[in-house]
């Protein structure tokens, strides 16, 4: 799904709940637009208040409450990549929450997608800008502290970046810095699960080494599922 700065396909209100215009009925998006108060909804990608509207060609969507957004090329995919996690989760019956802060209210922890599904607490990161492969495991770790499950989605460029970074932290702490005897340099490690996500391919299709291609849907079903690992050196749906 296409997003755009000036025509936002969903908003957020002030707890973090996503609000997808097609789930009203015409009636109720009415009502919505007559009686909702400025700063109800949030735009999700500069945190500004959206203002529910109907365009000449009865298309629903928020726009900004001020004129237009500065969000970069960085902003808009990462918001882009929100959306299409959080619809489907709607769309399997799951309620997801975005920028939730991971250890209470004052934490400076914050989850990009956040949700509970079969008695799991899982987040979503969904990461554009580069960092250290450190500050993955850094992250994970306080993550996993807090007893929640995290998967992350990169931009490409990032993910072939740390894809290589975590084969020579492999080959340094596993192999004493030689290639194994079979060759094959292991691409993933098994406490930090990543991929890189392309929003405008295929409806949304996550991507990695070995060959994974999967819907985003399907990534999703993985994750509730347990069956995104860690396997043969690259992380794959088993």
């Amino acid at each position: 799904m296409s997003i755009n700065s000036e025509m936002l396909t969903f908003a957020v209100t002030v707890d973090g709940k996503p609000i997808f215009p097609e789930s009203f009925s015409d009636s109720d998006w009415q009502s919505l637009k007559e009686s909702y108060r400025v700063g109800d909804f949030i735009t999700p990608c500069c945190r500004t208040p959206a203002i529910p509207k109907t365009s000449i060609n009865f298309v629903r969507f928020f726009s900004h409450y001020s004129d237009g957004c500065a969000s970069s090329p960085e902003s808009l995919w990462h918001l882009s990549s929100k959306d299409h996690i959080a619809r489907e989760l709607a769309s399997m019956g799951i309620s997801a929450v975005l920028e939730r802060p991971a250890g209470g209210a004052a934490a400076k922890l914050k989850s990009d997608v956040y949700f509970e599904a079969n008695q799991r607490r899982i987040a979503v990161e969904v990461q554009h800008s580069y960092q250290h492969l450190s500050d993955y495991i850094k992250r994970q770790e306080k993550y996993s502290a807090l007893g929640i499950d995290n998967y992350w989605l990169l931009y490409k460029p990032r993910y072939m970046t740390v894809v290589k970074s975590i084969a020579r932290h492999r080959l340094r702490k596993e192999f004493g810095g030689k290639a194994p005897p079979d060759g094959r340099i292991p691409s993933c490690l098994p406490d930090l699960p990543i991929a890189f996500f392309e929003p405008e391919a295929d409806g949304g299709v996550v991507v990695g080494a070995g060959g994974l291609r999967i819907a985003i849907a399907g990534w999703l079903r993985s994750l509730i599922n347990r069956s995104f690992v860690c396997k043969d050196g690259a992380w794959r749906i088993d």
